[in-house]
This record gives structure tokens, sequence and C-alpha cells, in this order.
């Protein structure tokens, strides 16, 4: 089904730890009840429309479960 993720962070890697010149990961936080899983997932913004990142979930907080997409 269809999830609304929230984007909380964006941050820089370090440099070197992949082909990417300027690696960076995404942090988003799915609903408490998200059935989201580690995995491929489709998401889709207004300003980039689709894109197909590998979520891992990495926690939760008091409102839902954390999950990082990793571009390096």
């Amino acid at each position: 089904g269809r999830e609304t993720l929230l984007l909380l962070d964006a941050r820089p890697l370090p440099a070197g730890a992949g082909p990417r010149e300027a690696p960076f990961s995404l942090l988003f936080r799915a609903p408490g009840d998200s059935d989201l899983s580690q995995g491929m997932a489709t998401v889709t913004h207004a300003a980039t429309g689709p894109l197909d990142l590998f979520l891992v979930p990495v926690g939760k907080d008091e409102t839902g479960l954390l999950f990082e997409a990793i571009f390096n």
C-alpha cells in the first residue's frame, strides 16, 4: 500500500564511502502503524517525480518508524 514518509534529515557522508563525489544519506519517518520494511520502495515527490530507493529501518521515535536511504 501507499505510505506517507516525512523527510527528517539529509546528511553528508565521508568522502570515499563510495564512487559518488558527495555521498549522503536521507532519513525518513513512516507512521508508527506502517507495514513498510527493508527493501526497495518507490518514493514520489513533486519536485523529483518517482524514485526507487532502498530503505533500511534504523529505529523508531515517539511518532513513527525511521528509515534511511544511502547514496554513495
